[in-house]
């Protein structure tokens, strides 16, 4: 019997989630999503956030692909498995409604 790699299933159900929030808060979203170099992203939400857009990765991935993200044009943010991994729709809609501020502090 293999062992479950908890990271595949906690991206899968985010990028669920972030699907999910795409089509109720009508921005368009990308799962998953690949930058130059061979660096994955959970999703890819282009029309919100500064620059070229949101890059979702999961809170311990985010200090290894922060960078390179920004270094690409886009913000990078962590999302914590164990609240982000079952679609809310509240949260989830307060989440887009945070990252939508982000355009506008940039």
């Amino acid at each position: 019997m293999s062992e479950i790699d908890w990271n595949k299933v906690y991206c899968a159900r985010i990028a669920e989630c972030c699907r999910r929030a795409g089509a109720d808060c009508n921005v368009a979203v990308t799962t998953p999503f690949l930058l130059t170099g061979g660096y994955s992203f959970i999703a890819h939400f282009p029309g919100i956030g500064p620059k070229n857009g949101i890059l979702v990765c999961l809170a311990s991935e985010w200090e290894s692909l922060n960078e390179v993200a920004h270094q690409h044009g886009y913000t990078c943010v962590g999302i914590l498995p164990d609240t982000c991994s079952r679609y809310d729709p509240q949260r989830w809609e307060t989440i887009v409604k945070e990252w939508r501020a982000l355009s506008d502090r940039s």
